[in-house]
C-alpha cells in the first residue's frame, strides 16, 4: 500500500469543492430552448427598432423639405412726407 501524503488530502479537498461550485453553476445556466427564446425577442426588438426609426426619420425628412405656404402680409400705408414747416419757411411767411 501506499502511505497517504498530507498533499493529497488537499488535492481531493480541492476538487471536491469545484465539484460543489460546478454541481450548484450548472442549474443556473442557459439551455438551448432559453437562448433561442432570447435570440428571437432580440430579433424582434432589432425589427421594432429599425421601423421606429425609418417612420422617425421619414417624418422629419418630410417636416424639413416642406414649403409652408406663403401667408399673406399685411402692407404698411406708405410713408408720407413731414409736412411740418421748417424755421426758415416759417420766417419767410410771417409779415413785417
Amino acid at each position: 500500500m501506499r502511505p497517504a501524503y498530507a498533499g493529497d488530502m488537499g488535492i481531493e479537498n480541492e476538487f471536491l469543492e469545484f465539484k460543489a461550485l460546478v454541481e450548484a453553476t450548472l442549474p443556473t445556466l442557459a439551455t438551448k430552448a432559453d437562448v433561442e427564446a432570447m435570440r428571437a425577442d432580440i430579433a424582434r426588438w432589432m425589427l421594432a427598432t429599425v421601423i421606429g426609426l425609418f417612420i422617425g426619420y421619414s417624418g422629419l425628412i418630410v417636416a424639413l423639405t416642406r414649403t409652408p405656404a406663403a401667408a399673406p402680409v399685411a402692407q404698411a400705408a406708405p410713408c408720407q412726407p413731414c409736412m411740418a414747416p421748417q424755421p426758415a419757411q416759417q420766417q419767410e411767411k410771417s409779415p413785417r
